[in-house]
């Protein structure tokens, strides 16, 4: 048996799975809330609660994680000093191109290589000396990129060994990232990467603690971007490469769970909806790299789309005075009633004297950070919920204010010091008896509310509801669809196309039916699946797979995740010289003749990749290898004349020997 621990930290749950990877069977699984305050706290809850007898034969551990991401979001990774060689000051200035890279400092220093990897500037080492030791007691990491270091890192290697000789700090180098010409993507890339590294380091400690305690010794691998696994060790290096981890996990797991080629991915969570493709069995990357609370990087990741819908999303009252569902994300009546019994007693209450909407809604304190001034209403407030949730109508009567409206929260809430406890799809599921995990009572307490506001049949109030969160995921899925073909619908999307979308979602013409029909099948997952996705077939023409242990998709993607690898060199002819000169990450070469240029890339990208793939957790291996020529097209005389080659190396690895 290859035993594996798939563990997977999503936004409302952290799943767990142990799975068999020889006999491809699921031997057992877990669900147990994500606590963002201490993500390990969750990951040991949700590991208890599994079979503790296979803990001994255990032979990998697999980890997804939302922490990379929510730190870049949350803006709370470590102090990072950027040296950027090469580039131009005065071009930084004019564009203001410092302010679209997330450093502390920022230092110029000379240096450069030219597109061909020439030097035409000398690397200026005392500049470096400068900053380093000016900087060492200030920042927490440093990052280093060159403007053309895809093309020759040696400076870039040069500037990392004095800096780490002088500061004693950890030293990031951009080309080890990306192999993309944007420099300042390239440099966003490699501060966002260095920032990460004290996070992902106690996550990974915290993480070998928990399983330790547990009595699981295994190794721990960790789910990129791409779905791919990466050895911990390696991932501390580059750390930014778990950014969207969860999705690909959920991606790779969908695959696994429908035994499909291709189709469209639906993983509804607690807090987001994401959306993504399968085409010939490998999820669909986003070449652009990912995007991050606004920040461009170099990163390839799975290209997908997030809605704000979930099982944990507000239901509320629009400024239209319109029953809505999110994005904004609430913890549900019945789970906060599980956890504190004063919420059940206050719904209670407020059933008995028919409070309105504006004040059903409750605030409980969540954390108090170190480095955050509070004005002194915000403090009475934060001193008021430290003796646990209160509803709105009993803020306003302890603080005595007029109305919840003058209650300012919205920097609190942003801040994630306190959190909202409202109605959700989540407690009308209890309230259908579709579900329940958690306190039916407060579900049903929390949705009379609404309904004796409404002066509506709860029933059908109830089924309204539910069939609104199916109508909101089948236009997020359409509109992903259309942009896969149009990069720039969202943006150019016109009113008759938005009313013809809205005409096929909603059925409402008269005259005509307008059918939207995907080519692919809907694998739909994550917890709410069975409640809000295996009907989407209603609106949108298509299969709707909704594959065993779809609940837990995502743990077992982290399970069945391999190794991913792929080295790329360039081969650029060099007319002026006769030659051609060869870019690689470790390097550059000239050689006279292509043939022999291609054949020696051929030999050192495999010896780069195999090795790359053994540092990252692999014992065994497949290799494949690529060489794309690009030439001048038909239509220029100087047709056929070579411009690039490429040749992509690219190594499939497994942590076991393969029968």
């Amino acid at each position: 048996m290859r035993v594996v621990l798939g563990i997977d930290t999503g936004g409302t749950y952290t799943d767990a799975v142990i799975y068999d990877r020889e006999q491809d069977e699921l031997i057992d699984k877990n669900k147990a809330l994500t606590t963002h305050y201490n993500l390990t706290e969750g990951i040991n809850n949700c590991i208890g609660g599994l079979k503790q007898e296979w803990f001994e034969r255990i032979e990998i551990v697999s980890l997804s994680t939302t922490l990379a991401t929510n730190a870049i979001v949350e803006s709370n990774g470590a102090r990072v000093g950027l040296l950027l060689l090469g580039y131009d000051q005065e071009l930084i200035e004019q564009f203001k191109l410092d302010e679209k890279i997330p450093a502390e400092r920022i230092g110029i220093v000379a240096g450069r290589f030219n597109i061909k990897g020439k030097e035409v500037e000398a690397l200026n080492i005392d500049r470096i000396k400068e900053l380093g030791l000016a900087w060492k007691d200030k920042v927490d990491v440093l990052a280093v990129s060159g403007y053309m270091s895809v093309r020759n890192p040696a400076h870039e290697i040069e500037a990392k060994k004095i800096l780490g000789k002088l500061t004693n700090l950890p030293v990031v180098c951009g080309h080890i990232l990306t192999n993309k010409l944007n420099s300042i993507k390239r440099a966003t890339t490699v501060v966002l990467n260095a920032s990460l590294i004290p996070i992902i380091k106690d996550l990974n400690d915290k993480t070998k603690k928990a399983l330790q305690a547990k009595g699981i010794e295994a190794p721990l691998l960790v789910v990129k971007g791409d779905g791919s696994l990466l050895k911990d060790k390696v991932i501390l290096k580059r750390p930014i490469e778990t950014i969207l981890s969860g999705p690909a996990a959920s991606t790779i797991g969908a695959k696994k769970l429908a035994e499909v080629e291709d189709g469209i991915i639906v993983d509804m969570g607690g807090t987001t909806t994401d959306i993504c493709l399968i085409e010939d069995g490998r999820p669909k990357l986003d070449p652009t790299g990912a995007v991050i609370e606004g920040w461009s990087s170099s990163i390839e990741a799975i290209k997908f789309k997030t809605s704000g819908l979930g099982g944990d999303s507000r239901i509320f009252f629009n400024q239209e005075r319109k029953l809505d569902v999110g994005p904004k994300r609430v913890i549900p009546y019945s789970v906060a009633a599980t956890k504190d019994d004063g919420v059940l007693i206050e719904l209670e209450k407020m059933n008995r004297r028919k409070v309105d909407s504006q004040q059903r809604e409750f605030l409980i304190l969540n954390r108090i950070p170190d480095n955050i001034s509070f004005s002194k209403e915000e403090k009475r407030l934060i001193k008021l919920l430290e003796g646990g949730p209160k509803s709105l109508r009993q803020i306003t009567n302890e603080l005595d204010i007029i109305s919840n409206k003058f209650l300012k929260v919205k920097s609190l809430e942003r801040l994630e010091v306190i959190k909202r406890i409202g109605l959700t799809p989540t407690d009308i599921l209890h309230v259908l008896n579709k579900y329940d995990k958690w306190n039916n009572e407060a579900a049903e307490l929390g949705f009379n509310i609404l309904v004796d506001e409404m002066l509506t049949d709860g029933d059908a109030l109830a089924v309204q509801i539910t069939d609104d969160v199916i109508k909101k995921s089948a236009k997020e899925i359409a509109n992903y669809l259309i942009t896969q073909e149009y990069d720039n619908y969202e943006d150019d999307k016109c009113e008759i196309c938005e009313s013809l979308l809205n005409l096929s979602i909603n059925n409402i013409s008269n005259n005509f039916n307008w059918d939207f029909k995907p080519k692919l099948p809907i694998i739909a997952i994550g917890a709410p699946a069975q409640a809000y996705l295996k009907d989407l077939d209603r609106y949108l023409h298509t299969d709707v797979i909704l594959p065993q242990n779809y609940e837990v998709a995502n743990a077992i993607g982290a399970a069945v995740g391999s190794i991913l690898i792929e080295e790329e060199i360039l081969i650029k002819p060099n007319p002026m010289q006769g030659n051609h000169i060869m870019h690689h990450t470790t390097g550059k070469e000239e050689f006279i003749e292509l043939d022999e240029a291609i054949t020696y890339a051929k030999d050192l990208g495999k010896r780069i990749a195999i090795n790359k793939v053994k540092e990252a957790g692999a014992i065994d291996w497949e290799v494949d290898l690529e060489v794309e020529k690009k030439e001048i097209g038909l239509n220029s005389k100087f047709s056929g004349t070579l411009l690039e080659v490429k040749v992509i190396i690219t190594v499939i690895g497994s942590p076991y020997v393969r029968n």
